[in-house]
């Protein structure tokens, strides 16, 4: 039998792929891992040479025990930044210091101590930053930044050390506790479909792309206490239950100027302060 994963390159002009592996070597001999040490050995000519592994989410009761895994080539050895992973980390509800850097691979697992451990399908559609599994790692609990803890990766770390042989085994990275918020203002905003989002304590901030035609009889933005909807030339662009409540009285938006045409700006703020938004919508 075999299972899929996917390797994200750190070029954002160079699709995210697939990959397949055989579930044969179970734990003790992790394909994936063997896999990504040998691309990371060629990668920098060396004999041999480990990689880091970053847990985006930790399996936990709530997430039915399914551990995400990120690893990656030393980041001192590839300047190159990895925008797409570096989202990911985030949307997973991590704060990081540095952004992600080189090719990276990523795979999921089944880790239950009272099963046998085993891996699972992460898919292209899985490497969004905006798929279910992502909202729910960062939820409370959810296994992400504001999940469990680092102990639940025994059978990580167990991994690991097995499969070294007797050589340095690979550094496990648990990123950094979120010491910001989610989309914090100065980190790596939020991306959706139609543009992207920050918070910070008090605030959400939106940010839509629109036609430079465009002016302020053609964007029409409807607050409400627990919804907000977007239309712009009357398309319909963001439209959902939020995450929290806010002020409508002191909700605002502004049409900005920026390199390469305009931009929408609609400041949210929170009626809660202080409290973190795990997602912006409902409706992706």
């Amino acid at each position: 039998m075999s299972f899929t994963y996917v390797k994200i390159p750190a070029e954002s002009s160079e699709p995210v792929e697939e990959l397949t592996a055989s579930k044969a070597g179970g734990l003790e001999q992790d394909a994936l891992v063997n896999n990504a040490k040998s691309y990371f050995q060629k990668q920098a000519g060396a004999d041999y040479l480990s990689c880091d592994i970053t847990a985006l989410s930790i399996p936990l009761a709530k997430n039915n025990y399914h551990a995400v895994s990120l690893y990656a080539n030393d980041y001192g050895r590839d300047s190159r930044e990895n925008d797409r992973a570096t989202q990911l980390v985030t949307a997973c509800g991590h704060a990081i210091a540095e952004p992600i850097r080189g090719d990276v691979f990523v795979g999921r697992a089944h880790d239950n101590e009272e099963f046998e451990w085993g891996r699972l399908d992460f898919t292209i559609e899985d490497a969004d930053p905006t798929a279910d599994w992502c909202r729910l790692a960062r939820s409370s609990g959810g296994g992400g930044g504001h999940g469990g803890k680092a102990s639940s990766l025994s059978n990580l770390v167990q991994q690991q050390l097995g499969t070294a042989q007797g050589k340095a085994p690979p550094q496990i990275v648990a990123p950094a506790t979120t010491v910001g918020l989610y989309g914090s203002d100065g980190g790596v905003p939020v991306t959706e479909s139609w543009g992207t989002w920050t918070q910070s304590n008090d605030e959400v901030e939106l940010k839509l792309s629109i036609p430079s035609e465009a002016k302020s009889k053609d964007c029409k933005i409807t607050f409400k206490p627990n919804k907000l909807t977007v239309a712009v030339n009357n398309e319909t662009k963001v439209e959902g239950t939020l995450f929290g409540a806010v002020v409508p009285d002191e909700c605002t938006y502004t049409i900005e100027t920026v390199p390469g045409g305009r931009e929408l700006c609609i400041t949210l703020i929170k009626a809660d302060e202080g409290t973190t938004w795990s997602w912006l919508t409902t409706a992706k």
